[in-house]
């Protein structure tokens, strides 16, 4: 590989604190957070169109709080948006890292980074991979970051060397910048310097601890916390099919059995979805012969939703339906994010299984520029009012708290298909304050 030559005429009094590549979900809000922690930030992505908005205050991300946080940043000027990378003191890559189809990870966007980086990497500098990425990908860009710059130390223990370190994002989409604050910080370097110097730069960021480990095991938290996740979903998944098969309220089921000092079953749904929990325990399963639990969990969880689009199917076909309404096409309850949704999965399916047949949806957390754009678009968006009349056939894919207040839900005479169990939790908080009354 060629060598990356030094930017001669860097002022190092000039350079920035922190400069954050990936300016996305977990990106941005990072930056965001650090910016207003007092550092001088600069955000980074390839994306023309988004630094752009994001620059001028415009976010595509409805998380809470994130805006008026984004705002506050800029105007006091602590955070500055980019397409190309400057020198900086610290750098924090939080890019995509997608499944490919052979269920590995496609780490080429932090082959990306690093590439980006090297021209202006200084002895001393700290590099902090924040995608989620398989055991050893740390070492891997290590590596690669001593192969483009060779007039640099990357040694451990070397004099003004390059620290190479991993911190896992653990927020959840809608709570980010709370959960920011408040959850607790793994992080693991090539070297106990990388991991010292990693702990005191997210310590300046967070209210909560910061657990010191090495690169190997932190990276390995990550996958290990979503893979525990997906496998416990899974059994409320499946529990859930077995009950359909014996005419049993899976969420009855679940509420009744977690009233066991020591059972805590997942409500079911209808799959898995996010960036995350559907993703991650991939990166574990394609690089073992060791994990068939983990590689089932995904199979149930995948399962659940191809059982949802026959569910819905059967009773299209036997009760004649000729309007379907959705409800709920994000990945989650009171998110706006698309990715690996599973209910946009099901509609997507039944659009395709019954062309004859007029769908809508209804979504209170997508905007119509994303619904045009997604796999759903032949599917009309309408609103809850426009939804109701009779002879429709009612589908509910996720709990937004919008539906928890809808009539057609609260209609026993409606038709509904319940895959979230909203109408059982109506039930349940109908039962009054006894101990069988109670939503876990």
């Amino acid at each position: 590989m060629e060598e990356t030559q030094l930017v001669t005429a860097k002022d190092l009094d000039s350079c920035f604190d922190l400069c954050v590549l990936g300016l996305g979900y977990i990106g941005l809000p990072t930056a965001v957070v650090f910016a207003q922690s007092g550092l001088r930030v600069l955000g980074v992505d390839i994306n023309a169109d988004r630094v752009r908005d994001i620059g001028q205050g415009t976010l595509r991300i409805d998380e809470p709080g994130l805006k008026e946080a984004l705002d506050s940043a800029m105007k006091q000027g602590c955070l500055r948006t980019s397409t190309d990378v400057q020198p900086a003191r610290h750098f924090l890559i939080a890019v995509p890292t997608p499944l490919k189809d052979d269920k590995t990870a496609d780490v080429s966007n932090i082959w990306a980074a690093a590439e980006a980086i090297a021209p202006v990497l200084s002895r001393g500098d700290l590099v902090i991979l924040e995608s989620t990425s398989p055991p050893g990908t740390t070492k891997a860009l290590r590596d690669y970051l001593a192969d483009l710059r060779k007039d640099l130390n990357f040694d451990s223990g070397k004099e003004e060397c390059v620290s190479i370190a991993y911190c896992p994002e653990r927020v959840m989409p809608g709570r980010i910048l709370n959960e920011f604050a408040t959850n607790s910080r793994v992080v693991g370097g090539i070297d106990t310097e990388a991991t010292e110097r990693a702990a005191h730069l997210y310590s300046l960021a967070t209210k909560s601890e910061v657990l010191k480990t090495d690169a190997p095991t932190a990276e390995m938290v990550k996958l290990a916390e979503n893979a525990y996740r997906d496998v416990n979903i899974a059994f409320a998944n499946e529990l859930s099919m077995l009950a359909a098969e014996h005419d049993v309220d899976a969420w009855e089921l679940v509420q009744l059995a977690n009233n066991h000092p020591r059972v805590n079953i997942l409500n079911p749904g209808p799959g898995v979805g996010g960036h995350c929990i559907a993703v991650d325990p991939w990166f574990l399963a394609s690089t073992s012969d060791n994990a068939p639990l983990i590689e089932t969990a995904r199979g149930v969880n995948n399962g659940k939703t191809r059982w949802v689009v026959e569910e819905i199917s059967c009773e299209i076909v036997n009760g004649a339906w000729e309007e379907i309404v959705f409800y709920g096409v994000t990945y989650k309850a009171d998110v706006d994010d698309l990715r690996e949704s599973p209910a946009l999965a099901v509609v997507d399916k039944c659009l395709q299984r019954f062309p004859d047949k007029r769908f809508f949806v209804v979504d209170p957390m997508v905007k119509r520029e994303a619904h045009e754009v997604s796999a759903i678009r032949n599917a009309e968006l309408v609103t809850a009012f426009e939804a109701g009349g009779a002879g429709v056939l009612h589908v509910l894919l996720v709990a937004h708290s919008a539906f928890e207040t809808m009539e057609v839900f609260a209609d026993s005479t409606a038709k509904v298909l319940d895959f979230v169990g909203l109408r059982s939790s109506r039930r349940f908080k109908l039962l009054g304050s006894g101990e069988l009354g109670k939503v876990h």
